[in-house]
């Protein structure tokens, strides 16, 4: 352990502050060369040291077997994994695992006058959307109060220039496909914004005089799956070539992503220093997708003299063997049309209507929707919702609070 390090975990109550888990100590006050006084174990387990300043700190043998570096050196991969802290792992699914497996809860039982009842059905409710990556409520009021109540059971709400909570026809108000009754191929939300919504809720409140407006959901994690077993060199490129997305319907909007954004985002911390993404602790396994961003329609042109720089696509060429910028968009096509292919196959596809009396949450990072062309008259409402508050009640189910809370 270097002595700065020590030094600055020090989560005494001059360092640490016990009720809101923040750190006190002023780091920059601490020399960084800071050394110890005096270095002691206590009861053979724990360390003590009095440093030259003469604060006292104390270590627990756990914390330090936890929190070595010198473990993590000689071997990396028993460093604390996801596997060994979150008790449930994602299940990837194509149409004939999922209809055997199929998610959904009652709304009953989440407003159930008996807390522990609730609290036991919105549990399974978030665990089943975050495992499967979606789940069904069923016996909603058909109203769109209660469906807003609904919904701040689950999260909270994010606005967008979409509004806050929905609840639309097919009146074309916003200047996008949503809004008409047009088919709608599979894609995710957002892929125009720097961080696309996390999650999705859609609540049918009426369908009449008219036909259509089928349904269709895929896994994007499993689709992904299968393109990385199958098509290697195609699931890496689209790990790593990044690509404009825009929203620019309405006139008073201009929206692109902050940067280009790669249609697979991996969970690639111990791979790659490019991309030191994790979370404490890891809700997605190391290598494993953490986002599939794809809306065919709201992909801009791809223009490689005008958007790239000449540094990037020379990385690009030498990490796959290419010689030109031809071949760069060769395989980009290559690509997405194997891409598409998989998302495509009926096996890969559950088709259903969406009922009035069934709400559908999903995690739009994950699964894609599609809707068939329709007529008559169609009301839906529904929101995005926010994906840290999300998975801070996935962290919360799946594991214990004090033992995250060591790890801070």
């Amino acid at each position: 352990y270097l002595n700065i390090w020590l030094r600055d975990s020090c989560h005494c109550e001059l360092c640490y502050h016990s009720l809101t888990k923040q750190r006190l100590l002023d780091t920059f006050a601490i020399p960084i060369e800071v050394k110890p006084k005096r270095v002691s174990i206590i009861d053979n387990v724990d360390l003590k040291i009095i440093w030259d300043d003469d604060h006292v700190s104390l270590y627990t043998s756990n914390f330090l077997i936890s929190n070595s570096f010198s473990l993590a050196d000689s071997n990396p991969s028993a460093k604390i994994s996801n596997e060994d802290r979150v008790l449930e792992k994602r299940i990837y699914w194509n149409k004939s695992k999922i209809l055997n497996e199929f998610p959904e809860v009652d709304y009953n039982d989440i407003f159930s006058s008996s807390e522990s009842k609730s609290h036991l059905a919105i549990d399974d409710w978030i665990m089943k959307t975050f495992i499967y990556g979606f789940c069904f409520v069923n016996n909603v009021p058909v109203n769109p109060v209660d469906t807003e109540k609904l919904i701040l059971k689950f999260s909270f709400i994010r606005e967008t220039h979409y509004g806050k909570f929905w609840d639309f026809t097919a009146n074309l108000k916003i200047n996008d496909t949503a809004y008409t009754n047009l088919e709608i191929p599979l894609h995710t939300d957002g892929t125009y914004f720097s961080e696309s919504p996390g999650l999705q809720v859609f609540h049918l409140l009426k369908h009449i005089n008219g036909s259509g407006g089928e349904t269709n959901l895929v896994d994007g994690f499993h689709c992904a799956d299968v393109l990385k077993k199958n098509h290697p060199v195609y699931f890496k490129f689209l790990s790593v070539f990044k690509i404009p997305f825009h929203s620019v319907g309405d006139e008073n909007n201009f929206i692109q992503p902050d940067t280009f954004k790669s249609i697979f985002e991996v969970n690639s911390v111990n791979n790659s220093v490019t991309n030191p993404r994790s979370t404490t602790p890891d809700i997605n396994h190391r290598n494993e997708v953490i986002q599939v961003r794809w809306n065919n329609s709201d992909r801009s042109l791809l223009n490689l003299n005008l958007n790239y720089s000449g540094d990037y696509l020379n990385h690009i060429k030498s990490q796959f063997g290419l010689s030109s910028n031809l071949e760069i968009i060769d395989l980009f096509y290559k690509a997405i049309y194997k891409w598409n292919e998989i998302i495509q196959d009926d096996s890969n596809n559950i088709r259903l209507q969406l009922q009035p009396t069934k709400v559908l949450f999903f995690d739009n990072w994950r699964v894609f929707h599609s809707r068939t062309k329709f007529d008559g008259e169609r009301r839906l409402c529904g929101a995005y919702l926010n994906r840290d508050d999300f998975f801070s009640k996935v962290k919360l189910i799946s594991i214990n609070r004090k033992q995250l809370l060591k790890e801070l």
